[in-house]
């Protein structure tokens, strides 16, 4: 399986902070948007990424990839979006890329902060016929895509930000794709807002009895970072949860939990970060040494 993140778009409801800097470098407390992304598709077991921007934007997603680490231990490409006619038809852009491999799909702008999420990730990735839609309960469904499912976790529908949800589970930037995605986004026509739409791509799916969810559990916050005063929520859920728990959102704490590399490469690796990081990692580190010596009793 391959990783994609959607990092296009003109991002206007973040202007005019956007008009000088692409939305995934803005930062989410201490470190980029995009790296909580990529940190969580390298934790579930994805080597290879591939970032999706405007021709604008090139330049900056592709000095962060080339800055961050060696190909060796995880592959990231950005590629030109060169034209935005919606998120389902800006996979194209990469379809030789990906090959017969599934995907991963993520929205730049959605941020998970979850322990548990990776393994929902690759149990969702062995099982995968179709979609796999990963979703969260909400108090105000209305403002969302609205699933509605059987015992089994199928989807029997989905409705865009209806005024009577039958039910409060929603649709988040998280889904998983078999390679066949790229024969249904042929089939699309565009939305009444001239796009190719993901949600289109999902009920051709639910058609064929092939669109399942994954239910995020309680203790993963998902957070829509679209807007001006969500990155400053956002930023303050990191910082109170990363004093209680160790970094998150860190791709380099995230190759080291993939056992990709050493605890001594990853101190190496972010030796040169302020020394708050630093110690958000040490913690990290703690945490998972204790909770792996309680595993092991």
């Amino acid at each position: 399986m391959k990783g994609i993140i959607l990092a296009g778009g003109k991002a206007t409801r973040l202007h005019p902070s956007t008009l000088i800097l692409a939305k995934g470098l803005l930062p989410i407390y201490d470190k980029p948007m995009i790296f909580y992304s990529i940190s969580l598709l390298i934790e579930s077991g994805i080597d290879e990424i591939y970032i999706i921007c405007s021709p604008k934007n090139y330049q900056l997603y592709s000095d962060l990839a080339g800055n961050l680490f060696d190909d060796k231990l995880v592959k990231i490409k950005v590629v030109k979006e060169e034209k935005m006619h919606g998120p389902a038809y800006a996979l194209k852009t990469v379809q030789t890329e990906i090959g017969s491999d599934d995907i991963a799909l993520m929205f730049e702008d959605n941020l998970f902060v979850s322990s548990s999420l990776p393994s929902k990730i690759k149990r969702a990735k062995r099982n995968l016929n179709g979609v796999v839609i990963f979703a969260k309960e909400v108090d105000d469904p209305t403002r969302f895509g609205v699933i509605e499912t059987d015992k089994k976790h199928n989807i029997i529908s989905i409705e865009e930000k209806p005024l009577q949800p039958k039910s409060n589970l929603v649709t988040t930037g998280l889904m998983l794709y078999s390679n066949d995605v790229f024969a249904k986004i042929d089939m699309l026509t565009p939305s009444k807002r001239g796009e190719y739409e993901t949600t289109d791509l999902n009920n051709i799916y639910l058609q064929e009895k092939r669109a399942k969810v994954c239910i995020l559990d309680r203790n993963c916050k998902w957070l829509d970072t679209g807007t001006h005063a969500s990155l400053l929520e956002a930023s303050w859920y990191v910082m109170q949860y990363q004093q209680k728990h160790g970094v998150c959102g860190s791709p380099e704490m995230s190759l080291f939990m993939s056992g990709k590399i050493t605890k001594e490469d990853l101190l190496k690796m972010t030796g040169h970060y302020p020394v708050d990081y630093r110690n958000c990692i040490a913690k990290r580190l703690e945490k998972e040494t204790l909770k792996n010596k309680n595993l092991s009793k």
